[in-house]
């Protein structure tokens, strides 16, 4: 069974039974079938680790009695309690804090290598560019700023995989309330996200030449420098550190 013969005789069982939110539950599916299938299984593969399309509909129909046992209830709320604050105290301010940090560094390797290119220590006080020749400024400030764009990507991938994280933690904490009050759940999310394959292009793109122009840069800025400092730690030379 293909994708499309999946969620049409998905749909058509939802609509006999008249669920609610019929749309958002097969918008969920549509959505499962395509993170599978970026993980390289095929549309078949995928709906027969679904089952049976009815018996799954089965579970969202509106007339079926919730089954919850108190004891379980209640020991799931306090859990998913404690699991709430660990989450808040523990994983939100780690990862927040960790895409500043990518996000700080990535602004400081595009601004430095900006300002080693076009020598704005000369115009601007905050940019502490040490003196250097004009070939050893452009060379490794190509450097910098290739990095900055490297270190760039690295952050929005961080960014996207923040807003994973919380997406899948929300779908856990759905998943396993519903479970305990006997209600049916969802299909869980993957905590990486889901990119597709013209944005994953896209990045290679972007990152590929960014790491290739920062190695061949860097290293050209390093042997110039040397050679036109007389020196292998050209930096003690120019007084960088002074």
């Amino acid at each position: 069974m293909n994708r499309s013969e999946f969620i049409g005789r998905f749909r058509r069982v939802l609509a006999e039974q008249r669920t609610g939110d019929s749309d958002d539950i097969i918008a969920e599916y549509e959505q499962h079938f395509e993170r599978r299938m970026a993980d390289g299984r095929s549309e078949e593969e995928v709906a027969a680790l679904l089952g049976a399309p009815e018996e799954l509909a089965r579970q969202f129909a509106p007339d079926k009695e919730p089954k919850p046992h108190r004891g379980s209830v209640f020991a799931t709320a306090l859990g998913l309690g404690v699991a709430d604050v660990t989450f808040a105290l523990g994983a939100v301010p780690l990862a927040g804090g960790w895409l500043a940090v990518m996000g700080s560094v990535s602004l400081a390797f595009l601004l430095g290598g900006l300002a080693l290119i076009f020598r704005l220590h000369r115009s601007v006080a905050f940019f502490s560019v040490p003196e250097m020749p004009f070939i050893s400024c452009l060379l490794l400030g190509l450097a910098t700023l290739s990095l900055g764009v490297l270190t760039s990507v690295g952050a929005w991938y961080c960014a996207r995989l923040f807003a994973q994280m919380l997406r899948a933690y929300g779908r856990w904490r759905r998943n396993t309330w519903a479970a305990a009050k006997g209600e049916p759940t969802l299909p869980p999310l993957a905590v990486y996200p889901h990119l597709t394959a013209k944005t994953r292009r896209a990045a290679r793109r972007v990152a590929l030449p960014s790491l290739a122009a920062f190695v061949v840069t860097f290293a050209a800025g390093y042997i110039v420098s040397a050679f036109l400092a007389g020196d292998v730690e050209f930096w003690h030379v120019w007084q960088w550190f002074v």
